[in-house]
């Protein structure tokens, strides 16, 4: 998928210095399907039309952005080559793949591959993107049409929540979460394999938080990491102004500052 990606890369370049304009994505589809039957770059028939849609798709998207971000003058830069490696995702479609629920495989291709389920699959499946990450683990991602119930906005008692380090979740209800560090048993091997490796992905729960709100008519308020909210009494909502005391060394010549009785 990388090598299509910067072929398509290369084309869009030099169209647009022959013709000061982007390449249509319809007419690089179309040159892809002669281009395939070349010896040279025989290997686009073997991964699919939906894939390499998928790839023109992507690239098209870039280049209207770009585009958009010129005429606002917001500085951007057109889509550029990359290491074959990290492309690691690719979609598919109506076609290129088939679900067996039942035996719980999915075929990609020619091919059929055993997976996990992490949640129960509902409504139609719109789209099929298969990802790797950087530990070299295989993902695949249903879009489905599904058809939602209305959830009318309820009332009732709110709860807040500070995230922490050491307590993940320190719940105003009493109700608290302990830190996951399952990561750490293996964070040598993660190390070498990620630039970066997150045990507490604090965004990601509020977005899960945000999601089955939604769900359920209950709203999600976020507060800034600053504000006071230890000043506040949990049930009258009385702010306790906060004191200061000056800790730092007096200047020279200066006596030092008497503690004030309360």
């Amino acid at each position: 998928m990388g090598l299509i990606y910067n072929h398509c890369t290369v084309l869009h370049k030099r169209y647009y210095r022959l013709y000061g304009k982007y390449l249509d994505k319809f007419k690089l589809q179309k040159y892809l399907v002669k281009l395939k039957k070349h010896k040279k770059f025989a290997y686009i028939g073997e991964i699919g039309s939906q894939a390499v849609q998928d790839v023109t798709d992507r690239i098209e998207r870039a280049y209207k952005l770009f585009w958009s971000n010129r005429k606002r003058k917001k500085k951007s830069s057109p889509p550029k080559f990359k290491k074959v490696r990290r492309y690691r995702s690719f979609t598919l479609k109506q076609a290129g793949w088939k679900l067996d629920k039942e035996k719980g495989k999915i075929r990609i291709g020619q091919r059929w591959h055993g997976y996990f389920q992490y949640r129960k699959i509902e409504g139609k499946v719109k789209t099929v993107t298969i990802k790797r990450d950087a530990v070299g683990d295989i993902y695949i991602y249903l879009v489905c049409d599904v058809q939602c119930n209305i959830v009318k906005p309820r009332t009732g008692k709110s709860v807040g929540f500070d995230f922490g380090l050491k307590q993940f979740l320190t719940g105003s209800d009493g109700n608290n979460i302990k830190s996951p560090y399952f990561f750490m048993l293996n964070i040598k091997e993660i190390r070498k394999k990620c630039r970066k490796v997150h045990s507490l992905d604090f965004y990601s729960v509020v977005e899960i938080l945000k999601y089955e709100a939604l769900k359920l008519g209950t709203g999600v308020i976020l507060v800034d990491r600053y504000f006071l909210s230890s000043q506040l009494c949990s049930v009258c909502g009385h702010k306790n102004a906060a004191r200061f005391v000056d800790t730092r060394s007096p200047p020279l010549g200066v006596g030092s500052m008497s503690k004030q009785d309360d």
